[in-house]
């Protein structure tokens, strides 16, 4: 069992990091331009905005067997690594999140991470743009892309050519790609990374959706809006029927296969490239310790009683009770490393179903 998942790594050529704290820092989402968390600040938009009351949700593929664990795989697009993933976290970590004064924090995907993951998975944590070569990719099968700037609003990461074809084929041969967005109030935030993913077809929208609460219930999750559109037949959304967000933006799919989606707002979506794969998901406080459960932590927090109460219309909407966040990150995960078997998951996660 991993002693240590995540690790406080800040520049790429840190020793690598067993993968909780990476994950953890890397992969948080902060709500667009809000301070507190409060669903009455941030940015605004014109963009989609989520009904959170609807959706089918996605009931299809294989429930997550608790014990079922698994082997571990040789990872690296190279052959002949004995770990079973490397992952790279790009990009600014994030700073807001559900809690007031910026409090709410990753110690929950952290803590899931250091107890249900098998060991021979490693992390690299990324903050400051640094060439992209063949060999720098080389280190890792799954690229984490957070919010690729220096600080909220810029200076953002630039891409030459040569980087975006050594990009491009890295993917091809085998890498996979978790790109999330919505870290800050500046819709030109989504350009360095739709940069980067220019070849996908796919790209972010400079909107501003799920930014206002559609019932009231939100102060039960945190601020959170529930995502809900979860398209059953796709893997990542397999057993998912809602996780949270907080201003996101939403994906220009181009064909894409969708995860999640409701009329024309797409939420999440993948395409396979060659040995690779590509995954934009729209937001980010999935990463988020509120999200997860509704005391994870030093970033958890407790909803008020009415949100479990059977009489009232906010009952069940806490993310304990509403949310499958650890699913969320277990499909993820798993299909963006090309069904790695790095999961091991015993009868003490009840959430994970």
């Amino acid at each position: 069992m991993v002693d240590s998942f995540f690790a406080s790594g800040c520049r790429w050529g840190a020793a690598f990091a067993l993968v909780a704290a990476s994950i953890a820092a890397a992969t948080a989402c902060s709500a667009s331009g809000e301070g507190s968390g409060a669903l009455d600040s941030g940015a605004t938009g014109s963009g989609a905005t989520g009904s959170g009351a609807t959706g089918s949700g996605a009931t299809g593929g294989a429930i997550i067997d608790p014990g079922a664990g698994g082997t571990i795989s040789a990872g690296g697009t190279g052959g002949g690594d004995p770990t079973c993933v490397r992952i790279g976290m790009f990009g600014r970590p994030p700073s807001y999140g559900a809690m007031q004064n910026g409090t709410d924090n990753t110690d929950a995907l952290e803590n899931w991470l250091n107890a249900h993951v098998k060991a021979g998975t490693s992390v690299d944590t990324v903050t400051i743009d640094t060439p992209i070569t063949a060999e720098f990719l080389g280190k890792y099968d799954v690229i984490i892309l957070q919010a690729l700037e220096e600080r909220e609003g810029g200076p953002y990461w630039m891409f030459s050519s040569d980087e975006l074809a050594a990009f491009e084929t890295w993917v091809r041969m085998g890498g996979g790609v978790i790109a999330l967005t919505g870290y800050g109030g500046q819709a030109t935030e989504v350009n360095p990374t739709n940069q980067l993913l220019a070849f996908t077809g796919m790209a972010y929208n400079m909107d501003d959706a799920f930014g206002t609460c559609p019932d009231n219930c939100c102060y039960c999750a945190g601020s959170s809006i529930p995502v809900h559109g979860w398209h059953a037949e796709h893997p990542i959304a397999a057993n998912i029927t809602a996780v949270g967000a907080f201003h996101g933006r939403t994906v220009s799919a181009n064909g894409a296969d969708l995860v999640a989606s409701e009329g024309t707002a797409v939420y999440g979506a993948t395409k396979s490239f060659d040995a690779g794969r590509v995954f934009l998901f729209f937001d980010e406080w999935v990463t988020y310790s509120s999200q997860w459960t509704q005391a994870a932590g030093a970033g958890g927090f407790t909803p008020d009683a009415s949100c479990s109460d059977a009489n009232n219309v906010c009952d069940g909407r806490t993310p304990a009770a509403g949310y499958q966040v650890p699913q969320f990150w277990y499909n993820t995960l798993k299909w963006a490393s090309g069904n790695a078997t790095c999961f091991d998951f015993t009868a003490d996660v009840p959430v994970v179903r």
